[in-house]
């Protein structure tokens, strides 16, 4: 992603949102609130397993296998935070936690069904994280900025 604000260019997510949130106001809660730190942890997790999986020579038999292993788990721990709130976001309400996951998630959906033949919005295997594209698919905002699979 990347940003130009007040003539200045950044390129780093969690940066942009930090500087979108002291200009205009943190969405919800900050990244800085107690309730969204564990859950940039979380979505750093999930990120490296899907690196993992996606990019890592699997030299040696099984690492293909453990590597997607090591992903369904990091995804059974989404699944879990998405399972503590009672609608389809990370907190209560859409937050910034949810703008740390997007561009990271809409990556890996359209990278893992392309090369490793795997649906990460699969209601049946992930329905807490199929419910979550789906309810950001409402917002007019995600929608004018959405990846698809071609462009991601």
């Amino acid at each position: 992603p990347a940003l130009e604000l007040d003539g200045r260019m950044i390129t780093e997510s969690d940066v942009i949102l930090a500087e979108l949130e002291s200009v205009f106001g943190a969405l919800h809660k900050g990244m800085t609130d107690p309730a969204v730190v564990p859950l940039r942890r979380l979505e750093r997790l999930l990120f490296r397993a899907w690196c993992n999986w996606l990019c890592q020579p699997n030299w040696f038999p099984g690492e293909e296998k453990r590597a997607r292993k090591e992903f369904e788990r990091a995804m059974e721990i989404v699944e879990g935070a998405l399972s503590q709130t009672p609608g389809p976001y990370f907190l209560e309400e859409f937050s910034t936690a949810d703008c740390v996951f997007t561009p990271y998630v809409e990556r890996m959906s359209a990278s893992l069904f392309y090369y490793k033949g795997y649906v990460l919005r699969s209601p049946e295997q992930n329905p807490l994280m199929a419910r979550w594209f789906d309810a950001m698919e409402t917002r007019e905002t995600y929608r004018g900025t959405q990846s698809d699979f071609h462009t991601h």
